[in-house]
């Protein structure tokens, strides 16, 4: 299966989840700018804040 993900969408499951996620975040943040780190963190699914703030 994840060579079969791989080969559709030219990356490991993981890295697309983290793109999709941080793709998420970054158009909730333009649509709702007074939304928290820690509520958009949650939101996405993230563990815990630093994950939205990296990179």
């Amino acid at each position: 299966m994840k060579q079969c993900f791989k080969s559709i969408y030219g990356m490991p499951i993981g890295t697309w989840l983290l793109q999709y996620r941080m793709n998420y975040a970054a158009e909730r943040l333009l649509a709702s700018p007074d939304i928290t780190i820690a509520d958009l963190a949650g939101e996405t699914g993230c563990d815990y804040t630093g994950q939205t703030t990296a990179e």
